[in-house]
């Protein structure tokens, strides 16, 4: 990556990583910037605004997965054969009339052990094990 680009994707990693009190952000992005020539960025989907979209970041010092597959779950606008919130019917398979609404996003510190706490609640470690076990997702085309 070029220097714009590792500052775009930097920039990214903030937006999830200050979501916590900054003194704790702080102590956290100086480990994720001190491998930041070791993170990689995944995109999977297009490019509008309509498109159903995947990216995962991830370093030694951070995971990031974020997904957008629209409406395809079942529940809210665009589920199949189902109705929007204003009572009309939704589009079958191309998600929802007017933009994508369901979002999964998740934010881990591999290197912070707490993949162990999150297996305790016997949760999903990553969006991939969520699609796996969550009925609302047995519908969707747009599964990654």
């Amino acid at each position: 990556m070029n220097a714009t680009q590792k500052e775009n994707l930097r920039n990214l990693i903030k937006t999830y990583v200050y979501n916590l009190e900054t003194e704790f952000a702080d102590i956290w992005m100086a480990d994720i910037d001190a491998g930041l020539n070791d993170t990689y960025f995944v995109w999977i989907g297009g490019t509008t605004t309509d498109d159903p979209i995947y990216y995962r970041v991830f370093n030694p010092a951070v995971w990031i997965e974020f997904n957008n597959e629209g409406g395809g779950g079942g529940r809210g606008r665009g589920g199949r054969g189902g109705r929007d919130q204003g009572n009309r019917p939704s589009r079958d398979d191309d998600g929802p009339r007017g933009g994508l609404d369901h979002i999964h996003s998740i934010t881990r510190s591999p290197n912070g052990n707490d993949y162990g706490i999150f297996a305790l609640n016997h949760g999903p470690k990553t969006l991939l094990e969520h699609y796996a076990l969550e009925d609302h997702h047995k519908m969707s085309k747009h599964v990654i």
